[in-house]
């Protein structure tokens, strides 16, 4: 690793890093999405037939989106590793993966703002410890969620919070 990143007198170095790291991924979604590329790839979504009858390529649509996916997941992870200064076999349990893929099923998929939304109302610790399952609803959790809402890290609750 190089030194700019190693120690906690660097730690600030890996916050940038972090930073630029979601600032490109944003960038790069927001720039594909409005493309050419991207409209093919919504309206592949929507309907693979109608595009192929219109004499659209989705196959090599998919494969140009699943490449830039696999791409940007890539860039994320190694930053994450970084972040993390290793790897270990606990980043990758059956319950992270869970917690993301509710997070997208809550928001919704295909657009760039439904797995936020869909992370206000997932609980954060997926510790288990019965202190983060109370039943104690918190405020500012919107009523469409108010069974999920169960815990202070939601961040409907520490956007309300703030105000």
């Amino acid at each position: 690793m190089p030194d700019a990143l190693v120690g906690v007198v660097n730690t600030r170095n890996l916050y940038w890093l972090a930073l630029a790291v979601l600032v490109l991924v944003y960038l790069v979604v927001l720039w594909i999405e409005r493309s050419r590329a991207g409209h093919m790839a919504a309206a592949v979504r929507e309907n693979e037939v109608r595009v192929r009858i219109i004499g659209g390529r989705p196959y090599l649509t998919k494969l140009v989106v699943f490449v830039l996916a696999a791409s940007l997941a890539t860039v994320v992870g190694m930053a994450y590793l970084l972040l993390q200064s290793g790897a270990s076999p606990a980043t990758s349990t059956a319950d992270f993966t869970l917690t993301l893929l509710v997070m997208v099923v809550l928001g919704g998929v295909g657009s760039r703002w439904g797995p936020w939304s869909g992370r206000c109302c997932t609980p954060c610790s997926t510790s288990g410890s019965p202190s983060w399952r109370t039943p104690t609803r918190w405020p500012g959790c919107p009523p469409c969620c108010a069974s999920r809402c169960r815990n202070p890290c939601s961040c409907w609750a520490r956007a309300s919070s703030w105000s």
